[in-house]
């Protein structure tokens, strides 16, 4: 099956697999029982799954653009809309090492051509998608999130005609390094998923080996733009 559930089959008794790359870890709720919420995606489409227990583990942020490998899974239908469930039969693993047709593709995605902001800021919730503006700013702050301090830090990227704020939470000390040598440049950023706050477009960093990068771009309009 693929992350279009769609045409999923919904039944007593049928299973499904599927393998899919990992675009958003949520924070573990501990109950008991222990859950999380992850996002997945192939080129077909994007969909959730809660997993429980000791699959909770099996999702720290350094799996961000690894492969989820789900097996014996069912999807459930509730008010039209159908969903991913896991139960005493599934198995949850994570490979991030295997250069598989699904990492292959996911490497793909990296190298699209990058949309201008203005195109950037209407894609669809939870599309990956490379963009290209000048980094104008660079902010940090800490929130509490489930009873845990999380340090955020949000990227400000501008154009002529838009603005595109890019938010990662508590992003490898290396990454905001490579981040801040990029100010007051016109900068790429690859694989971000777009997602919505309020009326707001922000642009999530997937802070991984496998996520997001920011590379230098070249843009002579927007280079002017930004030095006058």
């Amino acid at each position: 099956m693929t992350c279009n559930l769609t045409s999923a089959i919904v039944g007593m008794g049928i299973k499904h697999n599927l393998e899919a790359i990992v675009i958003a870890i949520f924070p573990v709720q501990k109950g008991p029982p222990s859950r999380r919420h992850v996002f997945l995606a192939d080129s077909d489409g994007v969909t959730g799954i809660t997993v429980w227990n000791q699959d909770v583990n099996k999702f720290p942020k350094e799996v961000l653009g690894g492969v989820a490998k789900i097996a014996r899974a069912s999807v459930s239908i509730y008010q039209g809309k159908k969903s991913l469930v896991l139960n005493k039969e599934s198995h949850v693993e994570v490979d991030t090492v295997t250069r598989s047709p699904l990492a292959v593709w996911w490497e793909s995605v990296a190298l699209q051509t990058p949309l201008p902001l203005p195109a950037g800021i209407i894609a669809s919730d939870n599309a990956i998608i490379n963009v290209y503006g000048v980094l104008a700013l660079i902010s940090h702050e800490t929130k509490e999130v489930n009873g845990q301090e999380r340090r955020v830090t949000t990227i400000h990227m501008c154009a002529q005609t838009a603005r595109l704020q890019l938010r990662g939470w508590d992003l490898e000390p290396s990454t905001v390094e490579a981040i801040a040598l990029l100010r007051d440049h016109v900068t790429q950023v690859r694989r971000i998923r777009m997602t919505s706050f309020g009326d707001n477009k922000i642009g999530e960093i997937l802070d991984s080996a496998n996520g997001t990068q920011f590379l230098p771009f070249t843009d002579a309009a927007l280079t002017q733009f930004w030095a006058e």
